[in-house]
Order: structure tokens, then C-alpha cells, then sequence
């Protein structure tokens, strides 16, 4: 987020200018925020991709934290959505010094869930229970603000512990805030789950999240062509109406569209230009046709890949690995060992590469690759051919250690064809994971474990 001048809640003018109508969003935001000391509460914030979902979590852990509330943050990620409880345990982690205050059968349960102790399989409702009151008793000594980011990516477990704790708000000094795709991972209310699906998570069919919904719709043509001077002051007038009509007020969109437009510029001068010919300065160029017919989602994915096929083969490979991983595996450290392995070019020229397209960058503090923004990670493996995924995969299994069960996973993702030994290892995995209680993530690994079975009688010994 950019510095500069800063509105009336103290955000830069780059992370303000994201936010440019949103204000009835961040309206209920705020009072819940500002009622925390005698009302609990929960919120939904519920729209496609790019339409400031993190933004505005964004400004509520700013203004949560200017306010002294303690915050607790999740990130939903793809690669560990088949982990039982690994997006409870981003909430949890630090407060769990704290858990030896609770009766000792939600302690058990709660330790065993996210893999603490080992122990008698927890029940979902036992869970649920326990993670509930370690909140309340955190939130006794200081008020908390919850925020679940990317919430279609987390586990199913999770998912039904987050929607018990979020119907049970009222009476604590605790505010949850998610966020989440339009569809996302659909968990029922014993805590049994279909995995991803075509469903509204919100919907009180599904048993699942619970709070107001806070819709994100296209912004209307005058924030829209607000956002857009804010954001690119310089674009010509008919650039400018082009892109209007192809972001339909969708503020990625617009903010990454006129990039788009500059690449196909330059590539048009370039491509005029000749020895000793002087070149009149190009007409802003149309945008594709195609483009402007595909749905927006895959528009902006195309802009994504655009500028993937830019970098280096060595480079793209690198974060692909990233985008299959989780953050252990997108540290600095996994990153540049891995690029010594390739036997290429050294990590510091990657790195430099790849915060140079503007797709990624590297933390300072915490080391981390970060992605501009998830759709990057949906386009890298969308460029990816099935043999290049597999690779991936079997890089990422090997930087793990041989105990760590998403090194099983990526061994699965990797397989081609049958595998006696890995179907095995899955199946021990799938019964570890029903121990600890994720059911749900069970039932995936056991299939996945039947399809790479390479007799009969085993296949059908774990799919029934």
C-alpha cells in the first residue's frame, strides 16, 4: 500500500483510493467495530474476485489496531484446504499459551485438533466449543477482531468451527470479519463437508457461516471513473472510456487493465518502429475484442498471463512452486534453495525479476513471497501444463520433511498413474486425519488414495 496523503480513518492514499465506493461497506464495519465493548458481531463480506474483499479487511485490522484491539488473522490458501483445522489454527496459534485455563476436555479436544497432543478423536462440537471459550476468555482481557480472508479456501472443519463461534458472538466483546467468494467450500452443520462446490457459504441452508452479509457489487460509472484518475491520472480519454467498459467497475480491473493497454501500445510502437524511421507516436490501441468479450474473471486472469509469459522459464517455475505451496515453503530461504537445485539463475536474480513484473514480492520482515493478488496463483497454474503441476508438486514434496502430511499430498498431486506404496501412505494419512477429526478431508485423501490403487480389490476397500 502507497503512502501519501491519508483520509479521515488515517489509510494512505493508495490503500484509500482501493476503497473508493465502499463507504456503506466500511459504514458497518465501523459500528460494529465501535460497539465491540457491549455487543459481539459478525460479518460477511461477500463478492467476486477483485471487487476489495482484503482491502477492506484491510482497513479493519488498521483501524482495529489503532483502536488497541487485539486482531487475529486467517488467510485461506488452497494447498492446505485439505488440512483438517489448518485454518483454525492460523486463529488460534496465539492464543493457545492461553488454553491451559480451559476445562481439561475442551483442552483435549482442542489440542487434538490442531495436532498439539495426541489423543481420543475430537468431536466437531467439542471443537467448536473449546475454541469458542478460549476466544471469550481472551476476549475478557482484551477485545478481539477476528478476520477470515479467502474463507472458499479453507479447510471444511474449519469452516463449521468458524460458523459455531460466529453464532454465538452476541454476548462477547469479539467482532469476526470474513471474507469470502460469491461460492466457496460448503460444510453441513454436523461439520461433515462436500469440499469445494457451486454454493453459497452464507446461505442458511449450509449450516455454515452466520452474520450480516455485506454484498461487494461492480462499482457504479462515477466511482468507477473516480478510482480510475486516482489510480492513473495520465491515461488518455479514449484509453480511459475503453477501459470503463471492459473493467465493468470491477476495481481490479481497473486498476490492471490500463497495464494491459501500455504492454499493447508498446508492442504496437515496436513493432512499427524501423532503422532510420521516424515513428509518429501510436494511437491508443483498441482492446481486443476477445477480450472484451470474455467473462471478467478470466479478463483478468489473461492480463496475469500476459505478463507471466514475460518472465523467464526459470523465474515462472519458481512461482509455481510458491503458488502450490503454503508459507513455509514460500520463505526466502525454501525459495533460494530450490533455485540452487534447478541449477539456473541464483535466487537474487529471480527475485529482482520477479518484483520487477509487479506479480510478487518478497516480505522484508517476514521473508515471504507474496502474490500481488490470488488471481496471479490462478493463472500460474493455469498456464501450467499437467506435467509442469506434477514437477511442481514433487519439488514441494521434497523440501518438506517425510512426517509432514502435506508432503504426502503433493506426492499425491504428483503421481502419475498407480502407486501401491503412495496409495498406502494416503490411506494411513486419511485415517490419521479422521482421528484428529476432519472427516471431511478424510473422505477426499481416502479417493484419492482408491484412484492410485492398482488392484481391484484395494480400490474398493477404500471407497466403500
Amino acid at each position: 500500500m502507497g503512502g501519501g496523503s491519508t483520509d479521515e480513518n488515517g489509510l494512505g492514499g493508495a490503500f484509500a483510493a482501493e476503497l473508493t465506493g465502499r463507504d456503506a461497506q466500511r459504514a458497518v464495519i465501523d459500528a460494529a467495530l465501535a460497539g465491540i465493548a457491549t455487543t459481539g458481531a459478525s460479518v460477511i463480506l461477500c463478492g467476486d474476485p477483485g471487487t476489495g474483499r482484503t482491502a477492506l479487511l484491510g482497513a479493519a485490522e488498521a483501524q482495529a489496531r489503532r483502536a488497541g484491539l487485539r486482531v487475529l488473522r486467517m488467510t485461506g490458501a488452497e494447498a492446505e484446504s485439505g488440512l483438517p483445522f489448518a485454518a483454525l489454527h492460523q486463529v488460534l496459534w496465539p492464543l493457545l499459551d492461553e488454553a491451559e485455563g480451559l476445562p481439561e476436555p475442551q483442552r483435549c479436544a482442542l489440542e487434538s485438533a490442531l495436532g498439539v497432543r495426541e489423543g481420543v478423536p475430537p468431536q466437531g462440537f467439542a471443537v467448536a466449543g473449546a475454541a469458542l471459550t478460549l476466544l471469550a476468555h481472551a476476549a475478557a482481557r482484551r477485545p478481539l477482531v477476528v478476520l477470515l480472508d479467502d474463507l472458499q479456501w479453507a479447510d471444511p472443519s474449519s469452516v463449521a468451527v468458524f460458523g459455531y463461534v460466529q453464532r454465538h458472538l452476541a454476548a462477547l466483546p469479539v467482532v469476526a470479519i470474513a471474507a469470502t467468494r460469491r461460492t466457496g467450500t460448503v460444510t453441513g452443520p454436523d461439520g461433515a463437508a462436500a469440499g469445494p462446490a457451486e454454493h453459497d457459504v452464507t446461505t442458511a441452508e449450509t449450516g455454515c457461516l452466520a452474520g450480516e452479509v455485506i454484498d461487494l457489487p461492480p462499482l457504479e460509472v462515477p466511482q468507477a471513473e473516480q478510482l480510475l484518475r486516482t489510480l492513473h491520472p495520465s491515461l488518455p480519454e479514449g484509453v480511459r472510456r475503453r477501459v470503463l467498459r471492459a473493467a465493468a467497475g470491477n476495481p481490479l480491473a481497473l486498476h490492471e487493465l490500463p497495464e494491459q493497454v501500455r504492454g499493447l501500445a508498446a508492442d504496437r510502437a515496436e513493432s512499427l518502429a524501423s532503422p532510420g524511421r521516424s515513428l509518429e507516436p501510436p494511437e491508443p490501441p483498441e482492446l481486443p475484442e476477445l477480450f472484451e468479450a470474455l467473462p471478467l474473471g478470466e479478463r483478468l486472469g489473461r492480463l496475469y498471463e500476459d505478463r507471466l509469459r514475460a518472465l523467464s522459464e526459470a523465474a515462472r517455475d519458481l512461482l509455481l512452486v510458491a503458488a502450490l505451496g503454503d508459507a513455509s515453503t514460500r520463505h526466502r530461504t525454501v525459495l533460494r534453495n530450490l533455485a540452487a537445485q534447478a541449477a539456473g539463475p541464483p535466487w537474487h536474480r529471480l527475485e529482482e525479476q520477479i518484483e520487477r513484473s509487479g506479480l510478487a514480492h518478497v516480505d522484508p520482515e517476514l521473508e515471504l513471497l507474496e502474490f500481488h493478488h490470488p488471481l496471479v496463483r490462478a493463472s500460474l497454474t493455469h498456464l501450467a501444463s499437467p506435467a509442469e503441476l506434477r514437477a511442481a508438486h514433487r519439488l514441494l514434496a521434497d523440501a518438506l520433511p517425510a512426517t509432514d502430511t502435506r508432503r504426502t499430498l503433493h506426492l499425491a498431486a504428483a503421481a502419475l498413474g498407480t502407486d501401491a506404496e503412495l496409495a498406502a501412505l494416503l490411506h494411513a494419512e486419511a485415517d490419521s486425519m479422521a482421528a484428529q477429526g476432519g472427516d471431511a478431508e478424510a473422505t477426499v485423501l481416502m479417493a484419492r488414495a482408491a484412484a492410485l490403487s492398482p488392484d481391484r480389490p484395494s480400490r474398493t476397500a477404500r471407497l466403500v
